[in-house]
């Protein structure tokens, strides 16, 4: 049976700094769009790509809750590093059902609570591990979000990946990868100080997975698009919380059990 979602969580990047025809300018705008090309700001890109079917989907769908969270690599973002400042709702033309949020976040939706970064942590602790004995027996893509949790941190590395690592060529031209951009006079703004989340949503380029690692489901969904065609995206149900008698007679605190009623699937488009 399908049905509608009642939450819509997207992350950055939603304009891409390290996309080719970003970056050249040399991109078409919808035939609908009646600003000359020549005059276009990368805030009427967003509007024109971005806002609009986000407002198609809101006016649809009155009764959604949809999240932004911001990237380093957004082209409109007017804040670059991380711990980052969420986007201009306004200035971006976005729905009301629209929940613009900082980078990382911790949010409750109903009894949930969500935590989400959009920072690539997996693929730069991937490349900077060193790892062996009984820890490389383990998954790798488990034991990398495990180490989150271990930390009680959204980045738990320092230095970050250097941004040599990252460089890709494009055109012939080598050119250096964004990076982590991370301000490291406001990392304790990736602490989780008072509480751990339920889900966990992780984002990367490594192959999309869901897990449970010490109660919490980590989920990467993987990115929407790729260079060389369409991505992947996470579905996540919820079922209820059932209570037995025997709790609801002692009248004390429950855990929550998410990873015990939920479903994850990951789609490709």
């Amino acid at each position: 049976l399908e049905t509608s979602a009642d939450a819509l969580i997207l992350t950055g990047p939603f304009l891409d700094t390290e996309h080719p025809l970003l970056a050249s300018g040399d991109y078409d705008l919808p035939a609908t769009s009646v600003i000359p090309p020549d005059r276009t700001t990368l805030h009427e890109v967003f509007r024109a790509l971005i806002s609009a079917p986000i407002n198609d989907l809101a006016r649809q769908l009155p009764s959604i809750t949809i999240i932004i969270v911001p990237s380093v690599r957004d082209a409109v973002a007017r804040h670059v590093s991380w711990p980052q400042d969420k986007l201009n709702r306004r200035e971006l033309d976005l729905p009301k059902q629209c929940a613009v949020v900082t980078n990382p976040v911790t949010l409750s939706v109903n009894e949930l609570v969500v935590g989400i970064s959009s920072q690539d942590v997996l693929a730069q602790m991937r490349q900077q591990e060193c790892v062996a004995g009984a820890a490389k027996r383990e998954g790798v893509l488990g034991r990398l979000a495990g180490l989150l949790i271990e930390q009680r941190h959204w980045f738990p590395l320092f230095p970050p990946a250097p941004r040599e690592v990252l460089g890709k060529e494009e055109d012939g031209q080598e050119r250096l990868g964004t990076g982590a951009m991370v301000d490291l006079s406001y990392l304790k703004l990736g602490e989780w100080l008072n509480v751990r989340p339920d889900v966990m949503v992780l984002p990367s380029t490594l192959s999309p997975f869901a897990k449970v690692i010490d109660s919490v489901l980590a989920i990467n969904p993987g990115t929407l698009s790729k260079r060389r065609g369409p991505g992947t995206f996470a579905r996540l149900t919820v079922q209820p919380r059932t209570l037995t008698q025997a709790e609801r007679d002692a009248g004390a605190v429950v855990g929550h059990d998410v990873f015990e009623r939920a479903r994850v699937d990951i789609a490709r488009i």
